[in-house]
C-alpha cells in the first residue's frame, strides 16, 4: 500500500533542466504549486527558503503572476496567495468523468486519506436506486472494517449512502419509500419523516454520519464529490469501528473534508472558493 509523500525531499540544482521545458516557466509553476492550500498566503522570504530561487527571478514571476491575476495579496500586503484568475480557468477545464477516471484522480487522495485516518476509505456511486462501490483504499493498519469494490448497497443506510440520496432527484426518494425501507439495525431510518428531515440536515452540512445504520458495529462519515458544474457525482467516506474515541473521529472527519476539497478541485469544482474571491 503505496503512502503519498508530504514534503518535497529534495530540490533540483539551479539552472538544471528537465528535456524540451522552459526553465522560468518551471520555476513560475513551482511557486503556484508552493502556494496551494496556503489561503493566508506565502510572504516572499517563504517563497525564497521554499524554492531556493534567485529573489530576483522570484520577483520578476510575482509581478507578472500578480499583474495577470494568478495571484493576489494575501492577509497582509507582504503576502502572495493564489488569485482568482485560476478559478475561471479551472471553471472551464472538462475532465472526462467516466468510472475509470473518477478513480484514477481519486486514487491518490485516497490513498492519503487512509494514511491520515489510518481508517479504510470508500468512493461509491448511484447505482439505479442503489450504491455501488467504486474504489476502496483499505486501512493500512489492517485493524480495520473492509469493503470490496462492486459491492451493492442500500440506498437510505449508511453515510455514502445518504448523501448520494439527499442529492439525488426527488422521484428517487419517492420511489424508494413507495417500495418500503427496510431495518438492518435499530438505527436505521425507515420512516419517510425522519428520512427526509436527515437527508435535509445533510444537504445543509454537506456530511453524512453513519452511526451503525447498516452494520451496528460500523460507524462512517462522508461528504459528497462534485463535478465542475456541483453536481454530485459520488461520495467519499471514512469506514470506522464503533468503539474509535471522539477525537480520533474528528481527525478522520478533518481530514476527509480536505481529501474530498482537493477532490472536487481537482475535478473543477472551485465551491466555496468562488465565493470567497468574489466577496
Amino acid at each position: 500500500m503505496r503512502q503519498t509523500a508530504t514534503k518535497r525531499t529534495g530540490r533540483r540544482a539551479r539552472g538544471e533542466s528537465k528535456p524540451h521545458r522552459i526553465p522560468v516557466i518551471e520555476k513560475m509553476v513551482e511557486i503556484l504549486n508552493l502556494m496551494e492550500g496556503q489561503p493566508d498566503g506565502l510572504t516572499i522570504s517563504e517563497i525564497l527558503a521554499a524554492t531556493d530561487q534567485p529573489r530576483s527571478t522570484v520577483y520578476r514571476i510575482l509581478n507578472t503572476l500578480r499583474a495577470h491575476g494568478y495571484i493576489a495579496p494575501g492577509n497582509s500586503n507582504a503576502n502572495y496567495r493564489l488569485g482568482a484568475r485560476l478559478v475561471s480557468l479551472a471553471q472551464q477545464v472538462r475532465i472526462d468523468e467516466s468510472e475509470n477516471s473518477l478513480v484514477e484522480t481519486a486514487q491518490p487522495i485516497m490513498e492519503k486519506l487512509a494514511v491520515d485516518t489510518n481508517e479504510t476509505c470508500k468512493l461509491s456511486i448511484v447505482d439505479g436506486t442503489s450504491v455501488r462501490v467504486l474504489y476502496v483504499e483499505l486501512s493500512p493498519s489492517g485493524i480495520a472494517p473492509t469493503s470490496r469494490v462492486g459491492t451493492i448497497l442500500p440506498m437510505h443506510a449508511g453515510a455514502s449512502s445518504k448523501v448520494l440520496l439527499a442529492w439525488a432527484s426527488p422521484q428517487v426518494l419517492d420511489t424508494l419509500l413507495a417500495g418500503g425501507l427496510s431495518a438492518y439495525t435499530k438505527q436505521t431510518m425507515i420512516e419517510s419523516g425522519q428520512l427526509r428531515s436527515e437527508l435535509e440536515a445533510i444537504r445543509g452540512q454537506g456530511i453524512a454520519y453513519d452511526r451503525g445504520e447498516w452494520n451496528e458495529n460500523i460507524h462512517a462519515i462522508a461528504v459528497p464529490v462534485r463535478d465542475h458544474r456541483g453536481l454530485v457525482i459520488a461520495s467519499m467516506s471514512v469506514v470506522f469501528f464503533s468503539s474509535l474515541p471522539p477525537e480520533e473521529r474528528e481527525t478522520c472527519e478533518a481530514a476527509l473534508l480536505a481529501a474530498a476539497d482537493r477532490l472536487n478541485r481537482m475535478l473543477g469544482w472551485a465551491g466555496a472558493e468562488v465565493a470567497r474571491q468574489a466577496g
